[in-house]
């Protein structure tokens, strides 16, 4: 029974991503469309956000496209990462908790803004991450130059804190 339910609801929410893309491919602001679709669907408050958050514009889908770049190009060339918002990003992989987005971007759903703490797959998360470092010959942020936060945001301040003790244990 449950199975049904969850197959009708995932039906009306991809028919409300349909409609929002094409009114924002028309130049509808995304709150107004989100509202008219969700409304129309009676899609519930919790599942608007899996809409606006995983459809884009073609011009938007266009821009992110060119953004990309081949990770093999980034063979020994110094990074400079939004550590915060990818080891949240890794995290949410890990416990399964990412969507693949129609910009082919995958995003996750975990809803941490600022009240991040460290967890079980933090030291997970960081690793693979350090690995994929090593793999492709960028130099990773070592004590010497530590992790930048942004001011005020005590979990980035944890986090980096972190990050600079396990470098000393990777």
């Amino acid at each position: 029974m449950s199975n049904k339910i969850d197959n009708k609801i995932n039906i009306k929410i991809n028919d409300a991503k349909k409609d929002f893309k094409y009114l924002i491919n028309r130049g509808y602001k995304k709150d107004y469309a989100l509202n008219v679709v969700c409304n129309h669907y009676k899609i519930p408050k919790e599942d608007r956000l899996k809409i606006i958050r995983t459809t884009h514009t073609d011009e938007e889908i266009k821009t992110v496209k060119n953004k990309l770049v081949n990770i093999r190009k980034l063979f020994d060339k110094e990074l400079n990462i939004d550590g915060y918002n990818v080891l949240i990003g890794i995290e949410a992989f890990l416990k399964d908790n990412i969507v693949l987005c129609d910009d082919g971007i995958y995003r996750d759903f975990m809803g941490i803004y600022g009240n991040y703490k460290i967890n079980p797959n933090t030291e997970r998360a960081l690793n693979l991450l350090l690995k994929l470092f090593k793999v492709f010959g960028n130099a990773p942020i070592t004590s010497a130059k530590p992790p930048v936060f942004i001011k005020g945001v005590h979990s980035e301040a944890i986090i980096a804190i972190f990050i600079i003790d396990s470098l000393k244990r990777f």
